[in-house]
């Protein structure tokens, strides 16, 4: 479907364009505690917005919970970022590079206020990924010493972590070492969820209890209802059993490598 980095180029432009909305309406059900089921086209569109966030105080915008919201933002605020160092290189138009540099700013606001250390994590390697390609030698080590001292306030021991918690918000390390929310029940907690995944793996580590199995047998087990297990690996092994894990793994890596060789050699085409 995708021949040509062009090809690319433009769907990034629609999908970086389009996010601009949805922070807004983020920033807005935040800020504004803005909500409600607004319909546009007649009915053709409709979605429903949860004033203050999905769960309170995440940002969730016009998707339906906080981490839908970070899956999406993690993409378009990397293809926003992609496209920004690329018009910065050649300043072909002012106004482009301000809006892209608006863009990108809120994107990556709003990235933040979803609350979610998966998509964090994400765009800090993806912005250290860019720094490497460029050469840019002190944005990596500016990122990577940011990186390293919220870690640091998160989970170093408590003589220097105190000390970096003077310094670094509690926004941050606080969600990292899981201290913002205390007082969440025992069933929704990672760490239950991946040793309850890794006890249906020791029941039937071949054969797997079956696909999407793990909901209904979470919830007969704890009384709570949760779609998954927060780990893909831990997923596949209860209900596929280990060694189709790794089948689909050894897949995967090989249609990514496989990938890889094509741009590549668009790459040197394109450099010819």
């Amino acid at each position: 479907m995708i021949q040509s980095p062009l090809q690319l180029g433009r769907i990034a432009w629609i999908l970086v364009l389009t996010s601009l909305p949805v922070s807004l309406i983020g920033f807005a059900q935040l800020y504004l505690h803005w909500g409600g089921s607004p319909s546009l086209l007649w009915g053709l569109l409709e979605w429903t917005i949860e004033p203050s966030g999905n769960p309170i105080g995440r940002m969730a915008s016009v998707f339906t919970y906080a981490t839908v919201l970070a899956s999406y933002l993690v993409v378009v605020f990397i293809l926003g970022l992609g496209l920004w160092i690329e018009e910065t290189q050649c300043r072909s138009d002012p106004g482009t590079y301000y809006l892209l540099s608006t863009i990108v700013l809120l994107d990556a606001a709003a990235l933040i206020l979803t609350n979610s250390r998966n998509a964090w994590a994400i765009a800090v390697l993806a912005c250290l990924a860019f720094a490497l390609y460029q050469g840019w030698r002190r944005v990596v080590g500016v990122v990577t010493t940011i990186a390293g001292v919220v870690l640091a306030a998160a989970f170093a021991p408590p003589p220097l972590a105190n000390g970096l918690r003077a310094i670094v918000p509690a926004f941050f390390w606080a969600r990292l070492n899981d201290q913002m929310f205390r007082d969440r029940p025992y069933a929704q907690l990672r760490s239950t969820q991946w040793n309850f995944a890794w006890s249906l793996t020791e029941q039937r580590p071949l054969t797997g209890w079956g696909l999407r199995n793990f909901t209904q047998l979470y919830e007969a087990k704890m009384q709570y209802w949760v779609g998954h297990p927060h780990n893909l690996f831990l997923m596949m092994s209860a209900e596929t059993g280990i060694w189709r894990r790794w089948c689909c793994l050894g897949w995967w890596g090989g249609c990514w490598l496989k990938r890889s060789e094509d741009w590549c050699k668009i790459g040197r085409a394109n450099r010819a």
